[in-house]
């Protein structure tokens, strides 16, 4: 008779110990799952987190520091960066590409901002600068943090270039031009204090960016749709220092020694200014996720080995029950081969069976068991960096980027979690079935036969 329909015609004779098995292998399942399904979902954060972030270093004022060596009743002079140094930093070995910007609270004459409508948030800034929108300077818009990352994409016209510095021509938002109806080639008029000027709108991009909804403070001029970009430094402002500077390169390893060299290069005051890493913004971003995936990583050993012992030692059991059994297949000239894929062929349709019916309830279970995790672990993260307003860090310019702490994952039984699944049922079947098979190896089908115990 088939090896493989012995199999079969054992589990389905044996029923209770075949369901009692399945059970067992059942919540193994479940926790297996789970553990997977979480990891798959934290290595898509990690992921999403370091591309959005990048390969980058920013130079700017520190004013945390700034504030830690002030009074509480004396002013903050804030400090600008001469163009001459970042240009003189951006001849350094490995950076690739640079951008700076310089924000301000301009007027629009003749046309208006975007504003929102929603109940429980306060306008802020002032009355005189309610009707204000931000206009950033900047080298190139192509260099924009925003536009790197995809947030912001380029939907009809040019981006601002180097080519258009002392020129007036301007990028705008989708959204304000659709408001104002202005296209390719209009005239828009700026005010800041008593100059203003006209820009020719040269191109207009659409943001992804939204506002926060639950934020009590809301600045008409920060709205994404309220961000327009000129050639730096416009024919308004003049002004040659810049706020920040972000670096670019093109692996995470050369923004060290980018540091190292800078700071015995360049004549800036380091206690002064200071540079921040996309991997400083990762570890803030991804802190709670670093702390699951190791987490994660235990687990999924604890509970494939705990699935190991436990399906060996009934597997073993089985067996000792069965040497009568083995020892007649063997005696009757059955192949040991045969003998071991009979009993490798029950192990792997139990297990398999009971992973696969573990599918609906461990999706289940992985994404309470994500969600109660991410969300203690970001509390945890919150708590020991003092409050929300610290793990807020500023991301470049051309629009400020928030980057906080990661608070949610997507926990989903994708294809390749099903996979991995399976793949570890069979692992274990192999496995917690080594040691009962080798048991049979050893033995002749006479002294099995003869054996009394």
């Amino acid at each position: 008779m088939n090896f493989f329909k012995r199999a079969f015609l054992y589990l389905w004779n044996y029923k209770g110990r075949s369901i009692a098995l399945l059970l067992l292998l059942f919540i193994i399942g479940n926790l297996v799952l789970a553990a997977l399904s979480i990891q798959h979902a934290v290595q898509q954060s990690s992921d999403w987190a370091r591309a959005k972030l990048g390969t980058q270093i920013t130079l700017k004022y520190d004013y945390i520091k700034a504030m830690e060596s002030t009074s509480f009743d004396s002013e903050i002079l804030y400090e600008f960066i001469p163009m001459s140094e970042v240009e003189s930093l951006a001849q350094l070995n490995n950076v690739i590409d640079y951008h700076v910007s310089e924000s301000y609270s301009v007027n629009p004459v003749g046309f208006y901002p975007v504003v929102v409508d929603h109940e429980d948030v306060i306008i802020s800034g002032g009355d005189e600068r309610q009707d204000h929108i931000t206009m950033n300077e900047v080298l190139s818009s192509k260099t924009v943090p925003h536009f790197r990352n995809g947030t912001h994409r380029l939907v009809e016209g040019r981006h601002v270039t180097q080519e258009d510095t002392g020129k007036n021509v301007v990028l705008i938002e989708k959204t304000l031009g659709d408001k104002n109806h202005l296209d390719i080639g209009s005239e828009i008029e700026i005010r800041e204090f008593d100059q203003s000027e006209l820009f020719e709108v040269i191109g207009i991009y659409e943001t992804s960016l939204e506002f926060d909804e639950t934020s009590p403070l809301l600045v008409i001029r920060q709205l994404p749709w309220n961000q327009i970009y000129v050639p730096f430094p416009s024919t308004l402002t003049s002004n040659d220092d810049v706020q920040e500077a972000v670096f670019f390169f093109k692996s995470p390893n050369q923004l060290q020694p980018f540091i190292n060299e800078a700071q015995e290069a360049s004549s800036l005051d380091y206690e002064t200014f200071s540079f921040h890493t996309s991997s400083d913004y990762y570890k803030i971003m991804a802190g709670p996720l670093e702390i699951i995936a190791a987490f994660i990583q235990t687990a999924i050993l604890i509970v494939l080995f705990t699935g190991v012992v436990l399906l060996s030692l009934v597997i073993m059991l089985s067996v000792k029950g069965r040497m009568k059994e083995l020892g007649v297949l063997l005696s009757l000239g059955e192949s040991k081969g045969k003998a071991l894929g009979q009993l490798m062929t029950e192990t792997l349709v139990i297990v398999l069976l009971a992973f696969a019916l573990a599918i609906p309830t461990g999706a289940v279970i992985g994404d309470y068991v994500g969600t109660y995790l991410i969300e203690q672990e970001a509390g945890f993260v919150m708590e020991s960096t003092g409050s929300e307003i610290d793990v807020v860090q500023t991301l470049g310019l051309g629009g400020t980027e928030r980057v906080e702490v990661i608070r949610d994952i997507d926990v989903q039984v994708s294809a390749e979690v099903i996979l991995w699944l399976l793949s570890t049922g069979v692992l274990i079947a192999l496995l917690s079935s080594a040691l009962p098979t080798w048991k049979i190896v050893r033995l002749q089908p006479a002294r099995i036969l003869t054996k009394r115990d």
